[in-house]
């Protein structure tokens, strides 16, 4: 197993950050990143030098989430259940209906979609805020994703269960049964390079690639540090197709996807 050039100290973001994921973007031909600082408020680098391109003013309530949109705008899950777009330092807009923690919300050019606990979905026009649809369903799902090309389609998983819907038809399509067998509790999903293939990662470190039109689990392999956290499929070719895994230790693991093992650690 050879040692790891994925990541090398390079620069430190700031002296204050979370463990809230950060999200990346583009602005012209400039790959900006923007984190949550702290509690109450978020920066954006340029991830060419790492430099600081702007901040936010302080955000009187604590940042859950943070998403940032093509067209730059970014947006903030808050702890008092609103989701706030922010044009830099300025509030746009507020997203306000949740009775929840939110637990996840992703855009898209007509709609924002936000997830919180106990089931509590809402689907909100991104340009105005208002309401489209709400629903309550009947399992707590903990994470929701957009697999590639499904339109109007999320992936929601809670549990051991995953299943797929047609949230603006409000439709339940699909109940997959080859997560079930599984038995762990499903934590994070990922689509994979791959058109109808995802990545799960569950509690008891196991990682499943899985064929969603099929309902077939391809393979899957186990850490051993616990709970996978999260996952993101390598833009690196030279290993053909590869897997960055975390969990609740302190490593991150290189999956060699083509030999079904693991590459390197880090």
């Amino acid at each position: 197993m050879g040692r790891s050039l994925l990541f090398e100290p390079y620069r430190a973001l700031g002296y204050y950050a979370s463990a809230i994921p950060f999200s990346l973007y583009k602005s012209d031909q400039d790959v900006l990143l923007a984190s949550s600082v702290g509690d109450n408020a978020f920066y954006v680098y340029n991830t060419a030098k790492l430099s600081l391109v702007f901040m936010s003013r302080f955000i009187e309530e604590r940042i859950t989430a943070i998403e940032a949109a093509a067209d730059g705008h970014i947006f903030t899950a808050l702890s008092n259940q609103k989701i706030v777009k922010w044009n830099k330092m300025n509030k746009v807009l507020e997203y306000e209906g949740h009775t929840k923690p939110i637990v996840k919300f992703i855009l898209s050019t007509d709609f924002l979609f936000s997830l919180a606990e106990e089931g509590e979905f809402i689907i909100f026009n991104i340009k105005t805020g208002q309401i489209v649809k709400r629903r309550k369903f009947e399992t707590s799902f903990t994470v929701m994703m957009h697999p590639t090309t499904y339109i109007n389609k999320l992936l929601f998983a809670g549990g051991s269960k995953v299943e797929l819907w047609n949230v603006i038809e409000d439709t339940k399509i699909y109940d997959f049964k080859s997560t079930i067998e599984q038995g762990a509790s499903v934590t994070v999903v990922v689509q994979s390079p791959v058109l109808h293939t995802v990545a799960l990662g569950h509690t008891d470190g196991t990682i499943s690639l899985v064929n969603l039109q099929a309902d077939e689990v391809l393979f899957q392999f186990k850490q051993t540090e616990g709970a996978v956290r999260s996952l993101s499929f390598s833009s690196d070719t030279t290993l053909g197709v590869s897997l960055l895994a975390s969990a609740t230790g302190p490593s991150i693991t290189l999956w060699d996807l083509n030999r079904r093992k693991v590459h390197s650690v880090v």
